[in-house]
């Protein structure tokens, strides 16, 4: 594959017939190359998350009945929705999907969504209030549709 890796093939070619010189691969190239999976492992890996997500947002809601828990609710469905995330990350590859996360049309809703993600989880686990964790959960929940 040459010194650059797991390059495009036109690339290859420009480069074999001078039109372009050839590049030292970035972080994202390095990062890309060390995650490859095949079409197979990358289905497993998206169908595994997917379902663990979806299984823990609903076993989330077995806190809320009879006496609601928001701290237990916000664990389970804050490390579904973490689980989410990286299902698709199976699919796309982790360097596009953080690509695509942080365009510019979607950088605040991703910035917003993620931290209060990070918040939920610290408001329950470390602060253990439910009042705080139902605020973080609402946000969380508007930055998703977002």
């Amino acid at each position: 594959m040459g010194k650059g890796g797991k390059q495009g093939i036109t690339h290859q070619m420009m480069v074999a017939v001078g039109m372009q010189e050839e590049r030292e691969p970035t972080l994202w190239d390095e990062i890309d190359e060390a995650v490859s999976l095949s079409r197979t492992q990358r289905i497993y890996g998206f169908a595994i998350c997917a379902v663990t997500g979806m299984i823990l947002g609903f076993l989330s809601l077995l806190f809320l009945f009879p006496v609601p828990d928001f701290v237990g609710f916000g664990i389970l469905y804050s490390f579904g929705s973490v689980l989410t995330i990286m299902s698709t990350m199976f699919l796309v590859g982790p360097v596009k999907q953080i690509k695509n996360m942080l365009k510019k049309n979607r950088i605040i809703a991703t910035v917003v969504y993620l931290t209060s993600i990070a918040l939920t989880l610290y408001c329950a686990i470390a602060l253990e209030d439910g009042l705080l964790v139902l605020v973080c959960l609402l946000v969380q929940y508007v930055a998703y549709l977002w």
